[in-house]
């Protein structure tokens, strides 16, 4: 089941979550002040990201920071990551979407986060909507008599 996680009621997460909504995407809002991430689920969360803890922690948050001053911040382990997580909820960049059981994730700031969940004919829909609207406003871009010229693999 996708998952909204939030760690407080930040704008992102009403906007994500009216989004969600509007797509008719079904998911559970997860409050990691009330239940927080496993170690096993901390662990999945990074083996999903593309750049591993940058992708998932917030580097600005104050403890991360003090770390670094210190030069302590490159020794934690995943275990000392996870424990502050889980002290402080706000250490991670919130709202995420994850889906273990598909084995997808997603942090709110990339700039397409919602395709990852989004059903095949709704990305189709959208794709096709947005090419309308390019050969509307483009002279150049393709149209239908143009389609034998254009071949994806």
């Amino acid at each position: 089941m996708l998952q909204l996680v939030t760690a407080s009621d930040l704008p992102a997460f009403y906007s994500l979550k009216k989004t969600l909504d509007k797509q008719g995407i079904k998911y559970v809002v997860r409050r990691l002040e009330d239940r927080p991430f496993t170690f096993s689920e901390f662990a999945q969360l990074l083996a999903l990201s593309e750049k591993g803890i940058d992708e998932v922690i917030n580097r600005r948050f104050f403890l991360f920071k003090e770390l670094r001053k210190q030069g302590e911040f490159e020794n934690l382990t995943i275990r000392d990551l996870h424990q502050i997580i889980v002290r402080h909820p706000l250490s991670i960049k919130v709202p995420l979407l994850v889906d273990f059981e598909k084995g997808k994730f997603t942090n709110y700031t990339e700039s397409s986060y919602l395709s990852v969940f989004l059903p095949r004919k709704t990305k189709e829909r959208i794709f096709k909507e947005t090419l309308a609207y390019a050969r509307k406003i483009l002279p150049d871009v393709p149209g239908e008599e143009d389609k034998k010229q254009c071949t994806t693999t």
